[in-house]
């Protein structure tokens, strides 16, 4: 008697195990997916004039393409003038994009990123960063690879101009600043305030954080007026 009690609610446990495991699984159509990674997608950047194009293979999360191209979207504390992200083979969490409306990467082939930046928004990213400093007026002026600051700050209680050239490079997923040459009143200042400056400022573009990842920077052009960084 008690063989056959012991079997009946192991069955019992099993079937109801079954049963919630059932419950707790909801299926997506490939059009729901496709619908919620635009709709994440659009959310990072805040482009105000965003295409995106996604070819899904499965349901199940196996994402063949993902063309995104975006007209004044944001990387942080920084506008941009476009960007276009290029994805392929992209394996995420289906469970994660609804739950959590994030883009858990599970497995992910190619990526190709390409950013430009013109000197208006650095302009204003600028002028943010570099307030703790007292640096007013500031004005960056993008030449051939070289960038160019100049402005006004106080020395001893009194204003006075400034002048910062420098050059951006990257490190992994992230591009700086690198101040070389800044002169107050027309005599160089010391290495202190520059690091000072570059800590303020810096990163100026930062892909560490979002869901599609970028490993590494590849390309950094500074042209007259815009900056341009690709990355993969």
């Amino acid at each position: 008697m008690r063989r056959v009690t012991g079997l009946l609610l192991l069955v019992f446990f099993m079937m109801t195990g079954m049963a919630w495991s059932m419950k707790e699984v909801k299926v997506y159509s490939t059009q729901e997916v496709y619908e919620k990674l635009k709709e994440i997608l659009k959310k990072e950047y805040a482009p105000q004039l965003c295409s995106v194009e996604v070819t899904i293979r499965d349901k199940n999360g196996v994402i063949g393409n993902i063309n995104l191209e975006a007209r004044r979207a944001c990387i942080r504390d920084l506008t941009v003038d476009f960007l276009a992200l290029k994805v392929k083979n992209l394996v995420l969490d289906v469970k994660d994009l609804f739950d959590l409306e994030k883009i858990k990467v599970e497995k992910i082939g190619d990526v190709d990123f390409v950013v430009q930046v013109r000197e208006e928004d650095l302009n204003q990213f600028f002028k943010k960063k570099t307030k703790k400093l007292g640096l007013e007026n500031g004005k960056v002026v993008l030449k051939k690879g070289r960038l160019h600051l100049e402005g006004v700050t106080k020395v001893l209680g009194l204003k006075t101009a400034f002048k910062v050239e420098g050059k951006f490079v990257s490190k992994k997923n992230k591009v700086y600043f690198v101040p070389t040459v800044a002169i107050i009143n027309g005599s160089r200042v010391t290495r202190r305030f520059l690091k000072k400056l570059a800590s303020l400022i810096n990163p100026v573009v930062d892909f560490s954080k979002y869901q599609i990842p970028v490993d590494r920077v590849t390309n950094i052009q500074i042209n007259k007026g815009v900056l341009i960084v690709e990355g993969k």
